[in-house]
């Protein structure tokens, strides 16, 4: 048998994540566990934990879907690891559901 090595826990996105803009409040936690990788992301301004599933990754991204509990907002959101500048970027898309009224019914 050959030699075990745990290639997850050098992976570049194992930490914890925030975006640098205004509005954004989310905090996600890649971590290494004996299946591969786990997420877990929280309203790091009230500490609301989202729910998280679907968690994928390659060898330089990680993707998931989110759900806020107390708005019902979902999203996929890209963890991706930019080799070439050393960064990682966020790519996400959110999904709010809300009562759509006729127009001319009201």
């Amino acid at each position: 048998m050959g030699n075990v090595t745990p290639l997850l826990s050098r992976h570049p996105l194992v930490g914890r994540w925030r975006t640098e803009e205004d509005d954004g409040r989310s905090e996600y936690t890649v971590s290494v566990v004996p299946s591969g990788l786990s997420v877990k992301g929280c309203d790091f301004l009230d500490g609301e934990e989202f729910l998280i599933w679907d968690v994928k990754w390659t060898e330089n991204s990680v993707e998931f879907k989110t759900n806020m509990p107390s708005t019902g907002r979902r999203g996929h959101i890209v963890l991706t690891f930019v080799q070439s500048l050393q960064t990682v970027t966020m790519t996400y898309t959110f999904t709010d559901t809300c009562v759509a009224y006729k127009a001319d019914e009201r």
